[in-house]
């Protein structure tokens, strides 16, 4: 029992591996395991159950323009390479402000294609940018829309980040956001490296 704990098994796993237990004993001829053990049993796994269901369930937290501030504050002290903070830094404050999840504006392990592609962005005027999805879930028949974009004239806005983001960006057109070594960004990798950043 300790060490199926130990194991971090899940109690209603080891009730069903204590009663194959048992099961294999009377097929075994050996007979059925004492009841007077499984009252006991009963407690210890309940008091797994129990500690089990404190344990808390890892939360996605809620990007605000508070962590946006420690992200890029993270990033601006050198935690990563300049290179990728302004391509993190710039995937960030597209997503919070276009509000996009980051599996929408960067490939998955599952995706082939990104939504999201150079030169799919492209400023309008000082105050105002367009990003082009080819593909959307919100879009009439899941097609491509534009999302428009204001500027904030903030310390947080999303138009310096990504003004420069694409001056070191590799050349050629690809998915929007890539590696200095031309390799598309994950979603996967980039949500390791703002958890890394908070």
């Amino acid at each position: 029992m300790g060490w199926l704990a130990k194991e971090g098994f899940h109690p209603g796993l080891m009730s069903a591996y204590f009663s194959a237990l048992r099961h294999l004993s009377i097929k075994a001829g050996l007979g059925p395991v004492s009841q007077a053990t499984w009252p006991q049993l009963a407690y210890v796994v309940k008091g797994l159950e129990r500690e089990h269901r404190d344990v808390p369930t890892l939360q996605r937290l809620p990007i605000t323009l508070d962590v946006l501030r420690k992200l890029k504050a993270a990033w601006e002290s050198g935690l990563e390479e300049k290179v990728t903070a302004y391509l993190l830094w710039a995937v960030s404050c597209i997503a919070f402000f276009g509000c996009f999840r980051l599996g929408k504006i960067l490939l998955s392990k599952t995706t082939k294609t990104p939504a999201l592609w150079q030169p799919d962005e492209f400023l309008r005027s000082k105050l105002a940018m367009v990003i082009h999805l080819r593909f959307s879930k919100t879009g009439q028949n899941e097609r491509d829309i534009n999302v428009h974009i204001g500027a904030t004239l903030t310390d947080i806005c999303p138009f310096v980040p990504l003004q420069n983001y694409l001056r070191i960006r590799p050349l050629g057109q690809g998915p929007l956001f890539m590696w200095a070594d031309g390799n598309p960004v994950l979603k996967s990798s980039s949500f390791l490296l703002v958890r890394k950043a908070l």
